[in-house]
């Protein structure tokens, strides 16, 4: 019942699944990913989560200074205008596929756009996945930067593209014809 024992606990399995993943030859990532999904399902998740941010902030912060020192500077003018175009390819891809999902489970066309542009950031864990990728020879090593620097874009652009949501579906229902808004609600 202590916060602290709690902090200890959890910090202690997932690091441990870490460990237990690297020896299986595994990626430590994967193991605590899991371990995280494990802990999140447990009756205890509010209280580690109130503990854990903390940690955890601390940790992604450590996590995106890492990343950025993979990025070498002298690739920058090779690298962005690939990277740009893959921001927009993922942001356009991602709000489009997350809309339409929404939109045919049944909902509404403003939430279907709320909830496609609130999931346009693309994952942390797709810059591990790449990492692997290279080490392990399946993709390039171009790939790695320009990766790197479409997350640092993204990163940057998110909050802004979240906070559009609003004004972009105000738009779109003054724009679009009467009989496309009524066949969509």
């Amino acid at each position: 019942r202590s916060s602290e024992a709690l902090l200890i606990a959890g910090l202690f399995l997932a690091f441990g699944l870490a460990l237990l993943s690297a020896e299986f030859g595994l990626e430590p990532a994967a193991g605590a990913f899991l371990m995280g999904a494990v802990l999140g399902d447990t009756r205890h998740s509010e209280s580690l989560n109130r503990v854990m941010s903390p940690v955890r902030d601390m940790f992604a912060a450590l996590f995106f200074v890492a990343i950025g020192m993979l990025v070498d500077i002298g690739e920058f003018d090779a690298v962005i205008l690939p990277a740009l175009v893959r921001v927009v390819v993922v942001l356009l891809a991602k709000v489009v596929m997350n809309m339409l999902a929404t939109f045919f489970t049944g909902s509404d066309a403003r939430t279907s756009l709320n909830v496609g542009l609130g999931m346009a950031q693309p994952g942390e864990f797709s810059l591990a996945m790449v990492k692997v990728g290279v080490e392990g020879g399946a993709i390039g090593t171009i790939l790695n930067p320009i990766v790197i620097v479409t997350m640092g874009v993204m990163s940057v652009i998110y909050p802004f593209v979240f906070r559009s949501a609003a004004i972009i579906s105000s738009v779109f229902e003054r724009v679009s014809p009467r009989l496309l808004r009524y066949y969509v609600t």
